[in-house]
């Protein structure tokens, strides 16, 4: 199932319901599917901090990520589940930043979602974190006169606080286009079928070159060779280096070409965009930001 089928760049997300409920027990899977960037999937691991598990790969360890699952908790009329739909990073110990387009349905395969969570820890042996709200960016919209998502952010509010490390916010300069960016998450891993591998169960990484930076967003394109973030990577971060350590530049909002395939353009919501990083400052001035 695709959300916003009426927007032709569709979302970095699809929701696969008979095979996603299984993740939080046992199953096994991943994310980016395979773009260009001079630095190698173990180097994007290591730059938030984690460990490269495959050997030039692109699965981290999941061990003190700030990178989380985020998920819909969905009523069955028996039971209550919860359905990973996007990917989202700690910035403060209390609140995930992520896509807003996560957040615009009010059902998954017809049934009611009834709350929001966030999971932490390996698929299996990790933990639930319910969300006592969601916050959406001003101003977030589709302009269809370019398909594009405008201010595509939202902050998820846990109930409870996070003793993980905190990714922090880009302030201390622009994204420079032709530089490298570091994308992570739990979607699809394969071009093509993008229900394919959609289990969230690991966490994927790699590096992505910057094509173009706009005020509202920040742009990669797929030449079909490396990485590409594809459905279930909504949400996640993009990260920059600054002085060589890593800050949060950009989120994951959406693609041109169905099916992750040569030729895709992600577009991430650009951070620095005036109102969202207003917005940012009032939602969560307690958040670490990287200044120099």
């Amino acid at each position: 199932m695709r959300y916003f089928q009426f927007i032709e760049p569709y979302m970095k997300k699809t929701l696969f319901f008979c095979a996603i409920i299984l993740v939080l027990s046992s199953c096994g899977g991943g994310s980016s599917s395979s773009d260009s960037g001079s630095a190698s999937s173990a180097q994007a691991c290591n730059a938030i901090g984690l460990q490269a598990r495959i050997i030039n790969g692109n699965t981290c360890s999941e061990t003190g990520s700030s990178v989380l699952r985020v998920l819909a908790q969905v009523d069955l009329g028996r039971e209550v589940v919860n359905f990973p739909v996007c990917t989202g990073t700690l910035v403060t110990p209390n609140t995930v930043i992520t896509a807003a387009h996560c957040f615009l349905e009010s059902t998954v395969a017809g049934f009611p979602v009834v709350g929001y969570a966030v999971y932490v820890g390996e698929a299996g042996s990790g933990q639930v974190i319910p969300a006592a709200d969601i916050a959406v960016a001003p101003g977030v919209r589709v302009e269809q006169s370019v398909g594009r998502w405008f201010n595509d952010a939202a902050l998820i509010l846990l109930k409870s606080s996070l003793s993980l490390p905190l990714m922090p916010i880009l302030l201390s300069r622009s994204v420079q286009t032709g530089e490298d960016g570091f994308v992570y998450g739990y979607g699809a891993r394969e071009q093509g079928d993008t229900t394919e591998g959609l289990d969230f169960a690991k966490l994927q990484s790699g590096t992505m070159t910057i094509q173009n930076v706009t005020p509202n967003h920040i742009f990669v394109a797929f030449s079909g060779n490396g990485v590409n973030v594809c459905n279930g990577d909504s949400g996640g971060p993009l990260v920059v280096l600054v002085n060589g350590q890593p800050a949060l530049a950009g989120v994951t909002s959406q693609g041109s070409k169905q099916g992750c395939v040569a030729g895709d353009v992600t577009t991430f919501t650009n951070l620095q965009q005036s109102d969202v990083l207003n917005w940012l400052r009032k939602m969560i001035p307690s958040a670490y930001v990287r200044t120099l």
